[in-house]
């Protein structure tokens, strides 16, 4: 655990040059943020770690590339981009990317519904429920992480990692 979280300190203060970095430092964090999460009981361990992603692919391209052979959360990964609504009680976490047109407060009713993590890759979407949001600021990556909405769910977050993010608990 001690590792694990040394290595999520380094990795935030990278110096980024381009909109693909940010995506693959963000797809790394996603990966390193999930070994700070106690998933509920329901995650069967001999399943695939499952990702439903809305809006634009490019922000987790990355995150299928870096994965396609090596194993995400102890666990290989499956990335779907714009299921169902219907079949998110499937998935462990829903990305949201900042240019998603559709609602997102739907997706996160339904994110509560079926206890499913919610991360995001605009800092204003914390306002409407989505749990983490990884945004840039002065040139490195840093995330704000909704506790309230966090608080309502099933999912456990350690607190190592609140400690890392900005609180937002209006």
């Amino acid at each position: 655990m001690k590792y694990l979280l040394l290595l999520l300190l380094v990795i935030f203060p990278l110096f980024l040059m381009a909109e693909a970095d940010f995506n693959v430092v963000s797809s790394i964090i996603i990966e390193k943020i999930t070994h700070f999460v106690e998933w509920p009981e329901s995650l069967d361990v001999n399943k695939e770690f499952r990702i439903a992603c809305f809006g634009m692919p490019g922000f987790m391209s990355d995150l299928t590339k870096l994965y396609e052979d090596d194993l995400f959360y102890h666990r290989t990964l499956a990335v779907d981009y714009n299921p169902s609504k219907d079949s998110l009680y499937n998935y462990q976490i829903i990305i949201i990317d900042k240019n998603y047109e559709g609602s997102v407060k739907e997706l996160v009713d339904l994110s509560e519904k079926y206890h499913v993590m919610t991360l995001s890759n605009r800092r204003d979407f914390v306002k409407l429920g989505v749990m983490i949001n990884l945004y840039r600021e002065d040139n490195r990556i840093t995330f704000i992480v909704n506790d309230k909405q966090i608080r309502k769910s099933a999912l456990k977050i350690s607190y190592h990692l609140l400690k890392m993010g900005e609180l937002y608990d209006k």
